[in-house]
C-alpha cells in the first residue's frame, strides 16, 4: 500500500484486515465490487476463489512482482466482461 496501513488479524477466526485513513479509493473498489456482485451472484463466489487459488500458490504479492489480490479481483471482472456476463460500468 502506498499509504499508511494497519494490519488487523482477528485470532477468533483468522480474518485479516487492512485499515487506512483518508483513503478513498477503497471504498470506490468496494462499491464497484458490491456493484458487480449484484449483477451476478456468481461474482463474489470466483473472485474469491480466484484470489484463495492465488494465495495457495503464492502468487498474490505485487511487492514480489506477481499480481495483487486487487489485481486477480480485476481480472476475474474483466473475464467475466469479456464472455458478456458482465457489463462495463
Amino acid at each position: 500500500a502506498r499509504v499508511p496501513v494497519a494490519r488487523l488479524r482477528d485470532p477468533a477466526t483468522g480474518v485479516c484486515a487492512d485499515l487506512s485513513v483518508q483513503n478513498t479509493l477503497p471504498v470506490v473498489r468496494s462499491q464497484l465490487f458490491k456493484e458487480y456482485s449484484s449483477i451476478d451472484s456468481r461474482v463474489r463466489p470466483l473472485v474469491m476463489l480466484v484470489k484463495a487459488w492465488a494465495q495457495a500458490r503464492g502468487i498474490n504479492s505485487s511487492p514480489l512482482g506477481t499480481l495483487s489480490s486487487f489485481g486477480y479481483s480485476i481480472l476475474v471482472l474483466h473475464f467475466l466482461q469479456h464472455l458478456k456476463i458482465l457489463p462495463v460500468l
